[in-house]
């Protein structure tokens, strides 16, 4: 571990690296001035600075504010020849991780000291980038929300405004068969808009709160791919898309939950159909890598810009329109993404507008 040491008063250093030299795991380098700590060591690897507030060429908290600003990430202890109870909650209120006066300090007690500055700073760390985490998560789940409700709302306007008018003309006997057959289905089909909405919430809600239980056995892999390609035929047929898999190997036994996988090849083969034009072609390759199984499932489709990728796997964007119409509607790669994650394996996608997409995955062989 380096420690950066800014003193100017050589007696206390003296004193310092008498306690450091009784712990051999530390380099301790040594600074006399707020400027040259900055000049010499801030692009230096630096694991802690113990700091005296007064030095030649800046005193008492601007000290703190100021090496902060160069060592943004590095628990800083205050050292002092002062008890200053009000000094020293300003100095904790700026970002240090301690206040020591030197008296105080010891061989004995210096790996405390220490210890716990390094442990509070990366708790500290670790709460600030949860935090940012909640704020962009937040952020999100209102724009979603905003989204959503701009969904709602056609599709309950339509119910409303049909139903208003059907009663309007019942109470009125005006209703004619052929109106009212076009009446009831525009309600049913907003119905189910707003069905297919209510569940997409639940979905989020589900990924959301509860963990992915496997079901783990061992399955041959390749077998399984060619049981969910015919499972999916009609669906390809229906657009004239070949289906070919390329395969490295003929057959590998592999530890998985079959159902789930199942689930992740079905998604990202629909995804694949649904976003393809008619005549073209999806490809599936299977092959190992180091300890790895890998799969990758090409599709010819439309592709998806750069700046969309990475919202991807997110439960809270939208998919783009499909190229037949299809529904869209769904949280399959999220899906998808948490339970290749329970495998302990990883997935991704790289695409080329107006070219295709590669989805890819990975799965532990041992």
């Amino acid at each position: 571990m380096k420690i950066l040491m800014i003193e100017d008063n050589y007696d206390d250093l003296a004193i310092l690296n008498e306690h450091f030299k009784k712990h051999k795991d530390y380099q301790v380098v040594h600074s006399d001035s707020l400027r040259k700590s900055v000049e010499n060591f801030s692009n230096e690897d630096i694991d802690l600075i113990f700091l005296d507030l007064y030095l030649p060429d800046s005193r008492g908290i601007d000290t703190l504010i100021k090496l902060k600003s160069s060592f943004k990430s590095i628990p800083i202890i205050i050292l002092t020849e002062i008890n200053d109870a009000e000094l020293a909650v300003k100095a904790l209120n700026y970002g240090a991780q301690d206040y020591i006066e030197k008296q105080d300090l010891t061989a004995s007690n210096l790996i405390r000291i220490i210890k716990y500055s390094i442990e509070r700073n990366k708790n500290m760390k670790e709460i600030e980038n949860m935090n940012i985490k909640l704020i962009e998560l937040n952020s999100k789940k209102n724009e979603f929300l905003s989204i959503a409700s701009h969904d709602l709302r056609t599709p309950l306007s339509t119910i409303y405004t049909l139903s208003e008018m059907l009663l309007t003309q019942l109470e009125n006997d005006e209703i004619k068969p052929e109106k009212l057959s076009k009446s009831l289905n525009m309600i049913n089909d907003s119905s189910r808009k707003i069905l297919d909405l209510v569940n997409y919430f639940l979905d989020i809600s589900r990924i959301e709160s509860e963990e992915i239980e496997l079901s783990i056995k061992k399955i041959d892999y390749i077998q399984l791919i060619h049981e969910v390609v015919s499972i999916l035929s009609n669906l390809s047929e229906k657009k004239s898309i070949h289906i070919k898999i390329e395969k490295s190997i003929e057959s590998i036994m592999v530890m998985i939950d079959a159902g789930k996988i199942e689930q992740v090849l079905n998604n990202i083969i629909t995804n694949g159909i649904k976003y393809s034009r008619e005549n073209s072609s999806i490809t599936i390759n299977v092959y190992t890598k180091s300890d790895f199984l890998i799969t990758t499932i090409t599709d010819t489709g439309i592709g998806i810009p750069e700046n969309k990728i990475g919202e991807l796997f997110n439960p809270y964007k939208r998919a783009n329109k499909p190229t037949g119409g299809e529904k869209s509607i769904g949280l399959g790669l999220a899906i998808a993404k948490k339970i290749i994650q329970a495998h302990n394996g990883e997935i991704g996608v790289s695409s080329i507008q107006e070219k295709g997409s590669t989805f890819y995955f990975s799965l532990p062989l041992k």
